[in-house]
Formats: structure tokens, C-alpha cells, sequence
């Protein structure tokens, strides 16, 4: 988040001169070296951890919160039980973090996206 948020603030600063932007002095990030939009994919998060932990995941995540999910939106909520990995599990979820689609959730949060 940290790459993103001073990429945005170096935009704007570009692109809009006449606002008033933060001077960034100094940033400590931790960004995985991974493009998160494909790294909880089967064939990439291997066996036993993908099915161990979206077991975990649709039970402690999904199941305990279901009918709270379901008032929101319930086609995510099918989607997410009945996703064969993790990446699915994520990718069906993203209208609860506040997105429309999984193209503008990978964007404003992929640690890559900026790179």
C-alpha cells in the first residue's frame, strides 16, 4: 500500500502542480515480490496449503458470516463457496472490500501495480 499511496501522491503532483501534495521524505515498505491477482491460484499455492486453507476460509469466513454476506450480495457469496481455490475465494469477494470488479480491486491493491 505503501508504493501505491507515494506512486499516487508523485502523480498528482505531476499532473495537478497547482495542489498542494505531501513531500515524502522517507517510506519503509514490505511488499511481496508476487502479483497477488494469481498467487492463491491452484496451480501456483500447491497442495495440501490450497485445500487446507480454503476449507478453513469458507468455514470461518464464509459459513460463520453467511447470512450477513448474503444481505449484501448474495451471487458473491455462491460464488465463494463454491470456488475451487483460494484466488476464486478472493476474486468472488472483492464486493465486500468495497469494489465493483476484480480489475479495480487488483489495481488499487496489488503491491505490483505500481511497480
Amino acid at each position: 500500500l505503501t508504493v501505491s499511496a507515494l506512486s499516487k501522491w508523485d502523480k498528482r503532483r505531476t499532473e495537478q502542480p497547482e495542489r498542494e501534495t505531501p513531500a515524502i521524505v522517507a517510506s519503509v515498505a514490505m511488499v511481496p515480490g508476487y502479483d497477488i491477482s494469481k498467487v492463491l491460484e491452484r496451480e501456483r499455492f500447491l497442495w495440501p496449503y490450497n485445500d487446507v486453507l480454503m476449507y478453513g476460509v469458507k468455514d470461518h469466513f464464509v459459513v460463520q458470516n453467511e447470512e450477513l454476506l448474503r444481505s449484501h450480495d448474495n451471487d458473491a457469496v455462491d460464488k465463494m463457496l463454491s470456488a475451487s481455490s483460494l484466488q476464486e475465494i478472493v476474486d468472488a469477494g472483492v464486493t465486500f472490500a468495497g469494489y465493483d470488479n476484480v480489475t479495480l480491486y487488483y489495481q488499487e491493491t496489488n503491491p505490483i501495480s505500481e511497480l
